[in-house]
């Protein structure tokens, strides 16, 4: 059995910022080491305290790092 990763999308991926839009400051250290565990069969769960409105911006910013294969949760306020 592989591991399953809990990771929050700001701090963890990019750098917490309070608009949710490009550019985006991508944590580059953290995105490799999460690909990589991916590519050994790992799961990857992204949490965040975006709202729901944020949804399309957060997967495309996903997608774009590698993870769009990737479960996400989003509140729902």
């Amino acid at each position: 059995n592989k591991p399953t990763y809990f990771c929050d999308i700001d701090g963890t991926i990019v750098k917490s910022e309070w608009d949710y839009y490009e550019p985006y400051d991508v944590l580059w250290d953290n995105v490799t080491v999460l690909l990589n565990e991916k590519k050994r069969g790992c799961k990857i769960i992204f949490t965040t305290a975006r709202k729901e409105k944020h949804r399309n911006v957060t997967l495309s910013l996903l997608n774009e790092l590698g993870f769009g294969d990737c479960q996400t949760n989003h509140r729902s306020c």
